[in-house]
């Protein structure tokens, strides 16, 4: 906010004013002196008025969405029919496995799973949402999940929901790929509201402008990112809409609701449909040498791995942890990997084997994690 847009004055500014315009009306000088009655009221009343001018500006920074910030930026946005995307519980599907299938069994509704703990001691917890039958013969079936809790924490990789927390004897569990039914998301952030906002005129008019539906389809939550291929790739009078997600590749349940969006919105004479960001798989393999003297590789590990993870997990800029991840807008770069990898507490160096060179990610794809092998060695002594 420009400063001389709304000049502010202090307590001792205001009471110079106030002194000299006394003075002009022949006002007696021994009552304008420090420590009297009258200077100690006139001394309140203008440090009141000093902080009214200094509100000021706040007030006014608040009243525009460029601006606006945190509950007042929800209420610039509601102007324009946008609201916060608030954040939401994963839901997904758990495999049940077992091998003596002769017996009919129920998985109660609740049952609590959890992945195994992180580096912070945290484990994330999933509660079963309805009763699963396990017939005679049966030796695996699905059932759904959600989280505990909100946010994209909670979109873990597949294989690391493990543990039974309720007692089901001889059942095991596994979150195999593409399990995810919906992803779960943190609060919006204020950049990104704003950015919603100021397009929300893009969706004032109808037909098929680009910008149209990728404001259209931004107000899904999960969503991160929009692609809009529109020189017809299925013919004429055809677009494709990309999308990805918090998750990389969107669930199926955000790309159907971005059909309907665009159905019910979109236009009347084209071929527009909605498509997932196809995933183009990273293989990573990495060697990180640590100083022994403070650590244990166990630790180095554990914590690079932690960190490989992190770098794949789309839609958790707002951790503020130190870890920088891919966006689903921009090339894929391995220097990102060599980057998280070498901030690592005691990491003294990385050699970061594979990807071994720049890998092409067209506009219709999405990065996501492979295979990841990590070797850890001592550095050497200077």
């Amino acid at each position: 906010m420009d400063e001389d847009l709304i000049p502010t004055k202090t307590e001792d500014e205001l009471m110079e004013e106030a002194k000299q315009q006394l003075r002009d009306q022949q006002f007696p000088a021994r009552l304008l002196r420090k420590g009297g009655v009258f200077y100690t009221l006139l001394a309140l009343v203008f440090r009141a008025l000093a902080a009214l001018y200094g509100l000021l500006p706040v007030v006014v920074q608040q009243m525009f969405v460029h601006s606006a910030t945190g509950k007042w930026l929800d209420v610039a946005a509601r102007e324009y029919g946008v609201f916060r995307k608030q954040a939401t519980k994963t839901i997904g599907k758990i495999t049940f496995i077992r091998s003596d299938t002769s017996q009919h069994f129920i998985i109660p509704a609740g049952t609590i799973f959890s992945t195994d703990p992180d580096l912070d001691g945290k484990e994330r917890r999933f509660y079963l949402k309805e009763n699963v039958v396990l017939p005679v013969g049966s030796a695996e079936v699905e059932g759904l999940i959600e989280a505990e809790d909100v946010g994209t924490a909670y979109n873990v990789v597949s294989g690391t929901i493990r543990n039974i927390l309720t007692f089901i004897p001889n059942v095991s569990i596994e979150n195999r790929d593409g399990w995810l039914v919906r992803e779960g998301t943190d609060e919006e952030t204020d950049v990104e509201l704003r950015a919603r906002t100021l397009n929300r005129w893009e969706q004032l008019s109808i037909g098929g402008i680009r910008d149209y539906y990728r404001s259209l389809v931004e107000s899904i939550n999960g969503v991160v990112a929009v692609h809009i291929e529109d020189n017809h790739p299925r013919g004429e009078g055809t677009a494709d809409i990309i999308i990805a997600s918090v998750a990389g590749v969107p669930s199926d349940s955000i790309v159907q609701e971005a059909q309907q969006l665009i159905e019910e919105k979109g236009s009347f004479i084209g071929d527009i449909r909605a498509f997932a960001a196809e995933p183009v798989k990273i293989d990573v393999q990495v060697a990180v040498y640590y100083d022994p003297e403070y650590t244990t590789p166990e630790e180095v590990e554990a914590e690079a791995s932690h960190r490989i993870r992190e770098t794949f997990r789309y839609g958790a800029t707002s951790l503020n942890d130190g870890i920088l991840r891919i966006d689903p807008r921009y090339p894929f770069d391995r220097s990102i990997l060599y980057s998280n990898l070498r901030n690592a507490p005691n990491v003294v160096r990385v050699d970061v084997l594979r990807p071994d060179g720049p890998i092409t990610i067209t506009r219709r794809q999405v990065a996501v994690l492979g295979s990841v092998e990590i070797e850890v060695r001592e550095a050497d002594r200077v």
